[in-house]
């Protein structure tokens, strides 16, 4: 026998529990239902296939460039063409790897000086190859961070230094051994004159003006008078890998 027998005679706290397990029961009705379908979306409405990323950072190498001595590179431009240089050295510094090079081409013929004098640190040609519009002209900004400015030692003239110099004529002999031919581009088949920055002496030691490596392969017998503009040119100078 219950304590109530009719609806009417239930008190208000009873139903308000009865009410609120209902409702209870029907959200967690919902609730597993929610699971259940769920699990089965990607099933039933599979993801839409998305673009690979497009932002992965590019791919770099700090692997620096190698010199091989005796090797051609390409460094600068002249008259709208790079320009070739042949390796004569290479050394580990401070800054790394660096190469001694020297133009492949006589670039040019010009004085070495204008005044006719014989001194390195003062010549008109040492001026020119190192005046900043040539510079800035033929080689591009991460050329120029590259370039070494040098501790430039020459008989005759007080110590310079320099981004873009010419060999002595014993360097030349130092690091070409034997064959010291040099040619204009346009004429490779005819070799040329070229100016070394070393003073040529008389018997009584005045410089009488510059030795030149002539057109036969001679370092020491021959000189020109600082102001002949008919000299080849044949810059040098030293360089960062990278």
């Amino acid at each position: 026998m219950f304590i109530f027998s009719s609806e009417s005679e239930k008190p208000f706290a009873y139903k308000l529990v009865t009410f609120a397990l209902t409702i209870g029961l029907a959200i967690y009705g919902f609730f597993q239902i929610g699971i259940f379908v769920s699990g089965r979306w990607d099933k039933w409405f599979p993801p839409k296939e998305t673009e690979p990323p497009t932002t992965e950072a590019p791919i770099t190498t700090t692997e620096p460039v190698r010199f091989n001595k005796g090797e051609i590179i390409k460094f600068g431009e002249l008259n709208g063409e790079r320009i070739e240089w042949i390796v004569l050295a290479t050394s580990l510094e401070n800054e790394g790897e660096v190469a001694l090079i020297i133009t492949k081409y006589l670039i040019e013929s010009g004085e070495f000086d204008s005044s006719g004098g014989t001194r390195w640190g003062s010549c008109s040609l040492r001026m020119g190859l190192n005046d900043d519009h040539v510079f800035y002209r033929l080689f591009s900004d991460g050329e120029r961070a590259r370039i070494i400015k040098t501790q430039i030692t020459t008989p005759g003239s007080a110590t310079t230094k320099d981004l873009i110099f010419l060999l002595t004529a014993n360097e030349i002999k130092y690091y070409f051994g034997s064959n010291y031919y040099a040619y204009y581009k346009e004429d490779e088949n005819n070799a040329a004159y070229w100016w070394t920055r070393s003073p040529s002496y008389d018997e009584n030691e005045n410089a009488v003006g510059i030795s030149i490596i002539s057109n036969d392969s001679d370092v020491f017998s021959y000189y020109a008078e600082a102001n002949d503009d008919k000299v080849g040119i044949r810059p040098a100078m030293w360089i960062k890998a990278n």
